[in-house]
């Protein structure tokens, strides 16, 4: 019993002393191994000297340390060009070495020097015009950023240069270039002829000059005088069925014309009627009308009011006369077509005088023509003579006058029933006119007007 109590002492007593013991054993493993950690890291990485702030490379602070660390800009104190034996030579006085940059446009070689700048004794650039055969051109400039451009340009063909340093400076010996000999060339000749019949430029509608139609900011469409000739164009329709947005109204066999612009009616009867003649308001210019004494018709599209008073918001058609013309001038012509259509026309025009101040122009015109109808024709007269005087370089005085006469018997049409509907009393046929065959419609006018031009100023 006393053994088994000394027993269980003695391993408590063990147990007591066995975690200090073990403690102990780390801790100088752990020591032994910082010792053998810290001598590795010193053979490995020995332990160097720091540098110091003055032993570091400061920036520059003042423009004397700026301009001491940019390079050294190098003068060219003389250029002189010599002929040789195979050339010439371009010499560039300078004290330091040069290092050219060479290039080539065209016969021109080019060769651009950094860092240099010319400082001649006359001069800041150096010129010479055909120094030798087939050179036509040596020039040395001051370019921008310290740059000294050569340029030497041949004749007919590229000259090749060759650069080396010698004690007077930097030389280009040039070897002049000898265009190779040319095979035998064709010539083709082009020619062109420009048809300005149907392009006008000018138009006076919107702003009643002649103002370029590119710089007019409103729609305008010229039927011109050589559409007016290849369409052989008879009335205002003729010539309007060129212009869009522009709507006939009323039937061809009416005396007269009404249309639609955009949609509004042109009616010369109403209250917004505008037609214009020659920039000028004229009630019945749709309707005592020829076109062998118009020279162009010229449509404003968009209300105009603020030009001509009450206008249609739709636009505005006005009839450009023809105007005398300084160089003599004489056509007749005739005209055949169909259903008994006639009509002949003289145009003439010049001077009355030999200084060409005093103009004339005289257009008349007769028509007369049938119908598929019956009884349905009509006759048209017309005399219309203009007289311009050119006072001055500056001042124009034109009279013109106009007489026109009508006579046509009108055709309302035939009705629905009996030619394309059926009819219980038969088929009305096309040419059956639905009237008095002596009911005509005449009608007579005589236009005057007298017109002075001034220019004020060239503008």
């Amino acid at each position: 019993m006393m053994q088994l109590r000394w027993l269980i002492i003695v391993s408590c007593f063990s147990v007591l002393i066995a975690p200090s013991a073990w403690a102990d054993s780390v801790e100088q493993e752990k020591d032994a191994g910082s010792h053998s950690l810290t001598g590795r890291l010193r053979e490995s990485q020995p332990i160097t000297d720091i540098l110091h702030l003055h032993d570091i490379a400061q920036p520059s602070k003042t423009i004397e340390q700026w301009l001491s660390q940019t390079p050294l800009v190098i003068e060219v104190t003389g250029v002189s060009v010599s002929a040789t034996d195979i050339g010439l030579d371009v010499i560039l006085e300078t004290s330091a070495e040069l290092t050219p940059v060479t290039s080539v446009i065209g016969n021109t070689l080019i060769a651009d020097i950094p860092n240099a700048v010319p400082t001649l004794p006359n001069a800041r650039e150096f010129q010479q015009v055909e120094p030798v055969a087939e050179i036509a051109f040596v020039s040395v400039t001051n370019l921008p950023n310290n740059y000294v451009r050569v340029a030497i340009t041949g004749v007919d063909a590229l000259p090749t240069a060759e650069v080396r340093i010698e004690a007077q400076g930097l030389v280009l010996s040039v070897t002049p270039g000898f265009a190779e000999a040319a095979e035998d060339e064709i010539q083709i000749v082009v020619t062109g002829e420009q048809d300005t019949g149907y392009f006008v430029p000018d138009a006076s509608t919107a702003t009643r000059t002649d103002t370029p139609l590119r710089d007019i900011p409103q729609s305008i469409q010229v039927v011109p005088q050589q559409v007016l000739r290849d369409q052989q164009a008879v009335r205002l329709e003729d010539a309007l069925q060129n212009v869009s947005g522009v709507a006939q109204v009323t039937p061809r066999s009416w005396p007269g014309s009404d249309f639609t612009i955009r949609g509004f009616r042109i009616d010369e009867f109403s209250f917004f009627g505008t037609t214009l003649r020659d920039g000028l308001q004229d009630p019945v210019g749709t309707y005592l009308l020829e076109l062998t004494s118009v020279d162009r018709v010229e449509v404003l599209k968009g209300p105009a009011s603020v030009l001509f008073g009450s206008a249609n918001p739709g636009g505005t058609i006005n009839i450009i006369t023809k105007q005398p013309l300084p160089d003599p001038f004489y056509e007749l012509s005739a005209t055949v077509g169909s259903y008994e259509f006639y009509r002949g026309a003289i145009d003439l025009t010049g001077p009355l005088n030999d200084s060409q101040t005093v103009l004339y122009r005289l257009n008349a015109s007769y028509r007369s023509a049938g119908s598929f109808i019956d009884f349905v024709e009509n006759q048209n007269i017309s005399v219309a003579p203009v007289l311009g005087w050119k006072i001055s370089e500056s001042t124009r005085l034109t009279f013109s006058g106009e007489y026109i006469s009508l006579n046509s018997v009108f055709a309302a049409g035939q009705p629905a029933v009996g030619t394309i509907l059926p009819n219980p009393n038969g088929k009305i046929a096309r040419n059956f006119y639905v009237g008095e065959p002596d009911s005509d419609f005449d009608q007579n006018g005589i236009r005057v007007r007298a017109e002075l031009e001034h220019q004020f100023s060239d503008n």
